[in-house]
């Protein structure tokens, strides 16, 4: 969500990601974020994952 811009650990590492050139990849229970918040942290991919099988899954798609 929007909080993830304001000094959250997350928006944190997107954009210590973005200074070093990384991909930055968010795999979230529920995807919150606006298009443009989305922009601001500069990710690479968000992946909504709810189940233990969604998070393997989404981690192998990441993988490849």
């Amino acid at each position: 969500d929007e909080q993830a811009l304001s000094g959250k650990a997350v928006g944190e590492v997107a954009v210590r990601c973005r200074q070093a050139g990384v991909g930055c990849h968010a795999i979230v229970g529920r995807n919150e974020l606006s298009a443009f918040h989305a922009r601001l942290l500069d990710l690479a991919s968000v992946t909504e994952a709810t189940t233990a099988a969604e998070l393997e899954a989404a981690g192998r798609a990441l993988a490849r």
